[in-house]
């Protein structure tokens, strides 16, 4: 929930309008905003047409059109049983993205997201996603492919019995990795560890995974037989995913 007293949100969203307009090259104005000031989720219907979201919403059982033309969500967003093909033209959410109980084209435009969190989800691809600020979690979900996701800044949990062929892109992971369960070691069946450089905490793998990685680990001082710690490469540099700098405006 922002932090704005109600009396200054005509204020507020004239800054905003202005603000993306100047950032982003495009025509925004104060009716394309909208402030919610409710602890409580935001629920839309297709009569509103918003562009940028301060507040957390949650589309449940909708139709594309309610998505058509949001593009900025400064809070979390809960996508569950809905009806839709794709994400439409939304490239940003700072808290968590959590998708439900739904198939999911590839993103097509979202590059941002603070958690993502997929539960019962079947996803080709991530797409055009780029950076996850937070953590990554995919349970009882099918994905093929991780697309251009580059960088997860938190830990990464993908306990279930996926088939996950491989990381792809992802070159750092500033937490944990864990992809097996901590008592049964049941988890995932991983084929590839793609570009995987860099890895911030302990890696939980079980007998077969351990396989996949090689010698890109080493056992770590943990009491727990399945705990990792990755080979880090000392010169291991990643560029920029998407304008560091920017987003830090937009937050």
């Amino acid at each position: 929930m922002i932090d704005i007293k109600p009396e200054k949100y005509e204020e507020f969203k004239e800054f905003m309008a202005k603000k993306l307009s100047r950032e982003t090259g495009r025509k925004f104005l104060a009716s394309d905003i909208y402030v919610s000031d409710s602890e409580k989720d935001l629920y839309f219907d297709t009569s509103k047409h918003y562009k940028c979201i301060f507040g957390n919403i949650n589309f449940a059982k909708y139709n594309k059109k309610v998505l058509q033309d949001i593009e900025f969500i400064w809070g979390d967003a809960k996508f569950e049983s809905l009806k839709i093909d794709d994400l439409g033209e939304l490239r940003f959410i700072s808290g968590k993205a959590i998708f439900n109980d739904m198939q999911l084209q590839p993103f097509n435009k979202l590059e941002y997201v603070g958690d993502l969190l997929l539960s019962n989800v079947i996803i080709k691809s991530l797409g055009s996603l780029k950076e996850i600020k937070g953590n990554l979690l995919i349970k009882q979900s099918l994905i093929d492919n991780f697309g251009m996701l580059k960088k997860i800044e938190k830990s990464v949990f993908i306990n279930d019995n996926n088939v996950i062929p491989s990381l792809n892109n992802i070159e750092y992971i500033g937490g944990d990795l864990i992809l097996c369960d901590f008592i049964t070691y049941k988890g995932c069946i991983i084929h590839s560890i793609g570009n995987l450089g860099y890895v911030g905490g302990r890696c939980i793998l079980n007998s077969s995974q351990m396989k996949v990685f090689g010698d890109k680990i080493k056992k770590s001082e943990s009491i727990f037989k399945h705990t990792f710690k990755f080979k880090n490469d000392p010169n291991f540099q990643l560029d920029n995913t998407i304008d560091e700098k920017q987003v830090n405006e937009l937050i």
